[in-house]
């Protein structure tokens, strides 16, 4: 599940990423995703803010990108260049 919040401090949106704890959804894609993310910086990736544990929850908050679902882009465009 994903929502959008706000940040507070600076008043950014931001899209955080929530995956229920004690179950089978963290594993070891998982881990690889979030140390894979953190590394990457560039224009053209949705930037990794920071990672937290709720009690219910593993919540990672990255940079919201308006404008749709990746899905519908590419059933709308057909392949990217």
């Amino acid at each position: 599940v994903a929502r959008l919040m706000r940040y507070k401090p600076t008043g950014d949106l931001v899209a955080v990423k929530f995956i229920p704890r004690g179950s089978d959804h963290i594993n070891v894609n998982v881990a690889r995703e979030i140390i894979n993310h953190r590394a990457l910086r560039h224009p053209n990736v949705i930037l990794f803010h920071r990672l937290f544990l709720t009690p219910t929850h593993l919540a990672i908050a990255m940079e919201f990108a308006g404008g749709g679902d990746l899905l519908d882009l590419l059933s709308l465009r057909h392949p990217l260049s």
